[in-house]
């Protein structure tokens, strides 16, 4: 007598439809094939830049000097939610950087918060320059190039106050700060990134295309003078080359 598998024994029974066990097998797994051999990628990590980038007030946590920090908690901030701890990244760092070394990222993009390191008009915080120089110094030792911007959107309140860039003096002042950054890391960074996005802060902020702060859509001094926004990409170029050449500037 011919044996009749368990799954027929179902069937026969009448209970219910017994899918084909060879038909619910899932698929076989695809083998995904490297992009690049092992030396092609040991070449374009010799060459080529590959790595993350991080804003400091987005990824620190706690700035609460920041004019982001108040735009993100007045009444009726566009601002889905505040910042608040963030990812804690201004106390994880060490492990973040780890991270990204065992990724195989050869660069690290981070910003140094100018409303941390300057709270005040004038008074820097030697703590702050200590902690990025540590950055810097991490990222070395892990293999990883750091590349420093310089403002990442965020201005000190006590500036902001005062109108932000719209005021004639804000170059000035931002050269002030580049310089002092500069002379604390030393020549351990390789690239300095002066704005990030500056379109975003002219247009979007200033110039009121959309809500980002200062979120002058109302306002007319924000549309007819976001010019101050592009004369600062120039002055900080000076100090940091003078400081040490060697660092380039994107």
């Amino acid at each position: 007598m011919a044996k009749v598998s368990p799954v027929a024994r179902l069937a026969r029974q009448g209970r219910g439809n017994v899918p084909n066990p060879r038909q619910t097998r899932p698929p076989p797994r695809r083998t995904v094939q490297p992009l690049f051999s092992a030396g092609e990628r040991h070449c374009i990590s010799q060459r080529v830049p590959l790595g993350t980038a991080t804003a400091a007030h987005q990824v620190e946590g706690d700035n609460t000097n920041s004019d982001w920090w108040a735009f993100e908690l007045k009444p009726g901030t566009p601002c889905k939610e505040p910042s608040g701890k963030a990812i804690e990244h201004y106390q994880r760092y060490p492990r973040d950087i780890a991270l990204l070394a065992g990724l195989g990222f050869n660069t690290y993009r981070f910003s140094v918060e100018w409303a941390r390191i300057e709270p005040t008009e004038g008074a820097f915080d030697q703590v702050q320059l200590d902690h990025y120089q540590r950055m810097v110094e991490l990222c070395r030792k892990s293999k990883l190039t750091p590349m420093v911007t310089l403002n990442h959107f965020t201005l000190p309140k006590w500036l902001a106050d005062r109108g932000g860039w719209l005021s004639p003096s804000t170059p000035g002042l931002f050269e002030r700060f580049t310089r002092r950054v500069v002379e604390a890391l030393g020549d351990k960074v390789d690239w300095y990134c002066t704005l990030n996005e500056p379109g975003m802060v002219a247009f979007g902020g200033y110039g009121g295309g959309f809500p980002f702060r200062p979120d002058s859509r109302a306002s007319r001094a924000g549309r007819r003078r976001p010019r101050h926004s592009w004369r600062r990409t120039s002055s900080p170029a000076r100090p940091s080359r003078n400081c040490d050449p060697r660092p380039r500037s994107a």
